[in-house]
């Protein structure tokens, strides 16, 4: 299997996704790049700007193009961006699994159960919760 990594934001974006990059690349998937045929896109995304926000669209919109010419396609998209953006559920409903800024430590071993699901049994995952609230630090 081949994913495409992308990342906006910040070192903490970096580093978490240099962590799911590292569990998916030993469970056997190939590294590929947006503009090729994946069967994973992993987009780890930012929302602390305006324009941090518009990048995150269209680069959601970009790999959601993809999902319309082959459906087998999943897409992960976490960070700020889908934390934070509520009111995009229909931008989201063609996600497969969404994580905000929690849970990213399981992102990893969840996406490589998910992919090797078959398409008829996948459901829709959404892991995120509400921040406002106190919790424990999340070890990665």
């Amino acid at each position: 299997m081949k994913v495409a990594i992308y990342t906006l934001g910040c070192k903490v974006n970096q580093y978490e996704t240099q962590c799911v990059r590292e569990v998916l690349l030993s469970k056997g998937f190939e590294e590929g790049s947006l503009e090729e045929d994946c069967d994973l896109y992993f987009l780890n995304t930012c929302a602390v700007t305006g324009e941090s926000v518009r990048k995150g669209k269209q680069l959601l919109r970009r790999v959601l193009r993809k999902k319309e010419q082959n459906s087998e396609i999943v897409i992960c998209l976490c960070g700020c961006f889908p934390q934070g953006e509520k009111g995009e559920q229909t931008l989201f409903e063609n996600v497969d699994v969404l994580a905000g800024n929690t849970q990213k430590g399981k992102l990893a071993e969840l996406l490589v159960t998910y992919c090797n699901t078959p398409l008829s049994e996948r459901k829709h995952i959404d892991l995120r919760e509400d921040i406002s609230r106190p919790r424990a630090y999340e070890e990665m």
